[in-house]
């Protein structure tokens, strides 16, 4: 019996070998697409998401700290507000910020 080395392409219906398709999680242990198709597909998806994210106002995004270490963050605003706390400003509840912090 002769093993199937080829498989084909969902997306652009070429027949192609095995080592032109991602790892997945179909009967034959490979992606429906080729890497190529994968490869154009996620190219629009970014290029879709990004157009989107710039439509939003700069005050309204989202912005994150990668460079910063989420714990030196939170301490950080937690003692700029204990210092405006001692300076008479009073703060109840939650602080929104990316995430929401116990005061």
């Amino acid at each position: 019996m002769e093993e199937i080395t080829t498989k084909v392409c969902r997306k652009c219906g070429q027949e192609k070998p095995y080592s032109e398709f991602h790892k997945g999680a179909n009967k034959d242990g490979l992606s429906s697409y080729c890497k190529e198709c994968t490869s154009e597909y996620n190219a629009a998806l970014y290029a879709a998401k990004k157009a989107k994210q710039e439509k939003i106002p700069p005050r309204k995004r989202k912005t994150e700290f990668s460079d910063v270490d989420s714990n030196i963050l939170i301490l950080e605003i937690r003692t700029r507000l204990r210092e405006l706390e001692s300076r008479g400003f009073i703060f109840k509840g939650k602080l929104n910020f990316m995430q929401e912090i116990e005061l």
